[in-house]
């Protein structure tokens, strides 16, 4: 049988590489999903719940790429105050301002 090759892996190794990862990281993230239609996995880190997040600086004078993350964060003048569940992605927007957020 004749295995075609994506990359530089044969189809058949690359299969089972991915297997070996998503048994790895499915001790370390609780949540694993698998789409049946493509048969890639995704993971969901569990962070135990939600976090109130209040800005309390301007991004007057700072990086354009602080006020979009503020902007994703959905905060809009300082004193806002959003509710955000916990996740990686979250706490690393809230990591990069967070000389201009608190977390209540």
């Amino acid at each position: 049988m004749k295995d075609k090759k994506i990359g530089s892996l044969p189809r058949s190794s690359e299969s089972e590489l991915l297997e070996g990862k998503t048994e790895r990281r499915a001790a370390v993230y609780s949540n694993v999903h698998e789409d049946s239609s493509t048969g890639l996995t995704r993971q969901e880190a569990d962070c135990g719940g939600s976090i109130r997040v209040r800005q309390i600086g301007s991004p007057i004078r700072r990086c354009k790429k602080q006020s979009l993350h503020l902007k994703s964060l959905g905060l809009r003048g300082i004193g806002s105050e959003r509710e955000l569940i916990a996740t990686n992605s979250i706490l690393g927007l809230v990591a990069k301002v967070r000389h201009l957020v608190k977390i209540v």
